[in-house]
């Protein structure tokens, strides 16, 4: 039997839909209110750019980089909120550098930039992630979520949920990424949505069991679903981050 798809907002996202005016640049995860999450619109802002920030993206078309600056400026109204001096937010291996004896993560869709921070502390790392509600294609389904995963969206399915999915991946890899220095594919990692919270298990061949213990939240607001995956330090092995320096 051929597999129906829906498009139209769902209820399942008309429930869950919290309200956040776009003229405040606080954004918050309901249970994640100790995380510093930053919302700017994506603007033609490329002469905030520190020097060596440009420098990272001189090549990139005029779309992308003020993608990357609108990133860079919702990050550095994160610094500020820790009473930090604004600084330049460089990167290895695509991964953002941040201050030391901090945590954080940069994430953007079409139109919003998010940016989060987090002292160090008991929190090992954080992932965001920000994707318009028709990210996902009917066919990418199969190349994002494992059978399992599939199994549970029943026919017609929800593509707005199913985005969600996607989002929260992209959460868990930006979370964990920097600690193992390991790739993490879509099929290695299944997510369970339950209102505004996720949970995410590792079901791969590596070490990581750590993603197992994290914890995932969701919020949305007007055509966009942002994640939160935290992984805490008392909740889960202690991990080294990778020194790429």
């Amino acid at each position: 039997m051929a597999r129906h798809y829906a498009r139209s907002m769902s209820t399942w996202v008309d429930a869950f839909r919290v309200i956040a005016s776009p003229r405040m640049s606080t954004f918050t995860f309901q249970g994640a209110d100790d995380i510093t999450v930053e919302l700017v619109p994506v603007a033609d802002c490329r002469e905030t750019l520190f020097p060596e920030e440009l420098a990272l993206v001189a090549g990139a078309a005029p779309k992308r980089q003020s993608e990357f600056a609108s990133g860079r400026m919702a990050a550095r109204a994160a610094m500020r909120r820790h009473r930090l001096e604004p600084a330049a937010v460089l990167r290895n291996e695509r991964a953002p550098l941040w201050p030391p004896g901090f945590v954080g993560s940069i994430a953007h869709s079409r139109t919003w930039a998010m940016a989060a921070l987090m002292p160090r502390g008991e929190t090992m790392g954080i992932g965001i992630d920000l994707e318009h509600l028709d990210r996902m294609k009917p066919e990418m389904l199969r190349l994002i979520l494992t059978a399992s995963e599939l199994s549970r969206f029943a026919p017609p399915v929800d593509l707005d949920r199913a985005s969600t999915v996607f989002s929260a991946k992209e959460a868990v890899y930006k979370a964990v990424h920097p600690l193992v220095g390991e790739f993490i594919g879509f099929k290695e990692v299944e997510v369970d949505l339950d209102r505004l919270r996720f949970r995410a298990r590792y079901v791969g061949g590596k070490d990581l069991g750590l993603i197992d213990a994290g914890e995932g939240f969701i919020a949305m607001h007007e055509d966009f679903v942002a994640t939160l995956f935290v992984l805490r330090r008392e909740r889960g092995a202690v991990v080294t981050p990778i020194d790429r320096g």
